[in-house]
């Protein structure tokens, strides 16, 4: 970003009326400003060039703070107190990898549950899930192929386990587990981050897309994970279940369980993506919502 920038709210003021600059410097050095009359603004050689006539007005020299601009597109839930009392969880989405981050990057994030759970994608390939002090690391996966992913926790064995398969007809369903875990605290309030570290700030963003993203406060056999993929729809009683088609025009996140929990979309991530069951007969979202749910 440049060291110093700015601009202006409004584009045109009539005389009496007021106009405000809004501007941030990196520079660490006080910022004189001048009022100039713009006699020429084009700066194509077959002109004038670029011609201002300094007015007589003097500014006083001005600290102005540096107000650096969060980048990465990213998706905020606030939970409230859904996940309070949680003991058993299973956590289900399908995830389409589109680049390698430089070290590692968040698929999501819920702060208040166990110390942080995040469910991550390194440069290596590999999808991980930690919550509190416990990692557990798939193998390395294929880049721009669609992943349904299952995250358990089971309170009466203590065991965390990440279940993945490619989005193929042929493909078996692998997975990685840690046993021996307590249950996780959950604190609340507590807010989900969909493709960043959040909440406070987006760090660590994903790229690549995400779609069918549901979370139960049980840990769901085999057999349910299966059927909630091939509907792509929730079982009955989620604590939050997002279907990324709906109202696709707009910055909020719909949630189709019963909690209601309607997100917002934060710096404009592309929505209207192909989804894993893009079929290529209709070109237009609008057309076939459900294939292009990501």
């Amino acid at each position: 970003m440049l060291k110093l920038a700015g601009y202006a709210d409004r584009l045109s003021v009539r005389p009496g009326e007021t106009i405000s600059f809004k501007l941030s410097n990196a520079t660490g050095a006080p910022v004189k400003a001048e009022l100039v009359r713009v006699i020429c603004a084009d700066p194509n050689p077959a002109t004038p060039g670029i011609r201002e006539e300094k007015l007589a007005v003097e500014f006083p020299e001005m600290a102005i703070a540096e107000h650096p601009v969060p980048r990465g597109s990213h998706g905020a839930v606030d939970l409230g107190d859904t996940l309070a009392g949680l003991c058993d969880f299973t956590l289900v989405l399908t995830v389409q990898p589109t680049r390698l981050p430089e070290a590692t990057s968040a698929i999501l994030a819920i702060d208040g549950l166990g110390g942080g759970l995040v469910l991550t994608f390194d440069n290596a390939a590999r999808l991980a899930a930690r919550i509190g002090e416990t990692t557990i690391t798939t193998e390395p996966l294929t880049i721009r192929q669609w992943v349904d992913v299952a995250l358990t926790f089971d309170q009466a064995t203590g065991r965390l386990r990440l279940a993945w398969r490619p989005v193929t007809a042929a493909a078996d369903c692998r997975s990685t587990e840690a046993t021996g875990l307590e249950a996780p605290a959950a604190r609340t309030p507590s807010v989900l981050t969909i493709a960043a570290a959040g909440p406070a700030s987006p760090l660590a963003t994903f790229d690549g897309r995400i779609e069918n993203l549901q979370f139960y406060p049980r840990a769901l056999s085999a057999d349910e994970i299966s059927r909630s993929r091939a509907a792509q729809a929730p079982l009955a009683d989620p604590l939050f279940a997002f279907d990324f088609a709906r109202e696709t025009t707009t910055s909020t996140l719909v949630d189709t369980g019963p909690n209601g929990l309607t997100g917002r979309l934060v710096n404009h991530p592309a929505r209207g993506m192909r989804s894993s069951r893009w079929s290529g007969h209709e070109m237009c979202w609008r057309h076939a919502p459900g294939e292009y749910a990501a």
